[in-house]
C-alpha cells in the first residue's frame, strides 16, 4: 500500500510532464482524428482525466473501487460523445492506452535501481489502464448499438409515412416489397393493427395500402 501511494505521489509531482508527453503521444498516433478533435480540446480533456486518475490512484489501484467512480464517469461520457461524433473503437481506446507510455517512462525513472519494485509498479499500472480501456470500449459499443437502433427506427418511420385521409382511414404509400416486420410497424405507431395486407402474409406487393384503426 505504501508503495502504491508513493507511485501516486510521484505521478502527482510530475503530472505536468506526464501530461505533456501523453498529449504528444496522442497527437503523433496514427489513429488521431484531427477532423473531429482540436488539439486544445484534446489537451484539456487529457488534463481533466489525468487529474481524476491520480486522485483515484491515491486511494486504490483497484479501478472497481468507489474512488474510481469519477474517473469512470468521465471516460463513459467521453466514449458516448466520441461514438456520436463518429470515432472508431480503436481511436476511442487510444485515449486511455496511450497513457501507458508516459507513466511507464516515469516509473522507470523513479525505480530504475529496484527491479522488483519496478516490475510490480508496471504490472499494477498495466492492470489499471487495461481495465479502464476495456470499460471505455464497453461504453462505446453500447452507445454505438443505441445509435444504430435509433437510426433504424427513424429510417423505418421515414420509409412508411402514415397519412390520414378520412376519419379512421389511413394511407401508406408503398414502393417495392413490403415485408412482414415492416408491415406491422404502421399499425403499432397508430395504436392499432395494420390492415390491407391480406392475412398478414410475409410479403405483399401493393401500390397503396389503406389501414383502418
Amino acid at each position: 500500500m505504501l508503495q502504491e501511494r508513493q507511485v501516486a505521489s510521484d505521478i502527482r509531482e510530475q503530472q505536468d510532464l506526464i501530461l505533456k508527453d501523453w498529449v504528444a503521444y496522442q497527437l503523433s498516433a496514427v489513429t488521431l482524428r484531427r477532423d473531429l478533435v482540436k488539439e486544445q480540446d484534446l489537451r484539456e480533456t487529457s488534463r481533466r482525466f489525468l487529474d481524476l486518475f491520480v486522485t483515484a490512484l491515491e486511494e486504490s489501484t483497484d479501478s472497481s473501487a468507489p474512488s474510481w467512480k469519477s474517473a469512470q464517469d468521465f471516460l463513459g461520457e467521453l466514449s458516448r460523445t466520441r461514438a456520436q461524433q463518429g470515432f472508431s473503437p480503436s481511436e476511442t481506446a487510444t485515449f486511455v492506452f496511450s497513457l501507458k507510455q508516459p507513466l511507464f517512462d516515469m516509473l522507470q525513472r523513479q525505480t530504475q535501481h529496484d527491479g522488483k519494485a519496478l516490475a510490480q509498479d508496471l504490472w499494477n499500472m498495466t492492470v489499471v489502464l487495461d481495465k479502464l480501456g476495456l470499460y471505455t470500449m464497453e461504453v462505446y459499443q453500447n452507445s454505438r448499438d443505441s445509435i444504430i437502433r435509433r437510426q433504424q427506427q427513424e429510417l423505418m418511420e421515414l420509409s412508411t409515412p402514415v397519412v390520414q385521409l378520412w376519419d379512421q382511414v389511413l394511407a401508406l404509400p408503398l414502393i417495392g416489397t413490403y415485408a412482414g416486420g415492416a408491415a406491422r410497424q404502421p399499425g403499432k405507431r397508430r395504436g392499432g393493427p395494420a390492415g390491407g395486407c391480406p392475412k398478414e402474409q410475409e410479403e405483399c406487393r401493393q401500390d397503396i395500402c389503406a389501414s383502418h384503426y
